[in-house]
């Protein structure tokens, strides 16, 4: 996009001293994007590793199973957190129309990650012990 003049890169020294990249968008950009806008989304298709691994679950020792979905819930929960601190961040330091959309954004996220970590804990309570 840099070398397209799609975007523009600006270096600044942080308070630190370090080095930083600030990027921005060009005029050229902003007509690109608003015609990208304008097409409907694309289908796509994921390739999620773990519902591999569930699906082929019968193949995996219990305990091995159970620590998948345990690992995919406490990976939730800490996407979850992050989430809630941008969403209360936007909410107490914009007040943009920039802000109306990145806050449904987030709103999409946490739903979906709510979800992922009612479906662990109800999958780890369905599971019956081995004897």
């Amino acid at each position: 996009m840099l070398q397209d003049k799609l975007v523009k890169c600006i270096e600044k020294n942080t308070d630190g001293g370090r080095l930083r990249k600030v990027y921005s968008i060009t005029k050229q950009g902003l007509f690109v994007l608003k015609q990208w806008l304008v097409t409907p989304p694309q289908e796509t298709t994921a390739r999620l590793e773990f519902m591999l691994k569930l699906f082929y679950g019968k193949n995996l020792s219990q305990e091995r199973y159970i620590a998948h979905i345990q690992q995919q819930q406490v990976s939730s929960e800490e996407k979850l957190k992050f989430y809630l601190t941008k969403q209360k961040h936007i909410q107490e330091e914009h007040s943009n129309i920039d802000a109306f959309y990145w806050l449904q954004t987030l709103r999409r996220a946490i739903y979906h990650t709510k979800a992922d970590i009612a479906w662990c804990k109800d999958t780890l309570s369905s599971i019956t012990p081995k004897r």
